[in-house]
């Protein structure tokens, strides 16, 4: 029985979902460049760190990718969080 209702509110819900048509985006949603990706990639090649995230922001009418990255450090150092900006 229990099942049966699980299952039920699952379709429910899968239903009653519905993708954005067109060029909608659901809220919060940002759609970053490709460009954002490249200097994503020259900013772990440079730093040797590990991506861990990646923004897209309007600074002065230019595109501006935010880039966070965790950086290792030498000896028994915590390694350090960096965030790189890259103008596009």
């Amino acid at each position: 029985m229990t099942a049966t209702i699980l299952t039920t509110t699952l379709v429910a819900g899968v239903m009653a979902f519905s993708a954005p048509s067109g060029n909608e985006l659901p809220s919060g949603v940002e759609l970053v460049s490709a460009d954002c990706n490249a200097a994503a990639q020259r900013v772990v090649a440079r730093t040797g760190g590990q991506l861990l995230s990646v923004s897209a922001e309007q600074e002065n009418g230019r595109t501006v990718c935010r880039v966070t990255v965790l950086v290792p450090a030498s000896g028994n150092k915590r390694p350090r969080k960096m965030t790189v900006s890259v103008s596009q």
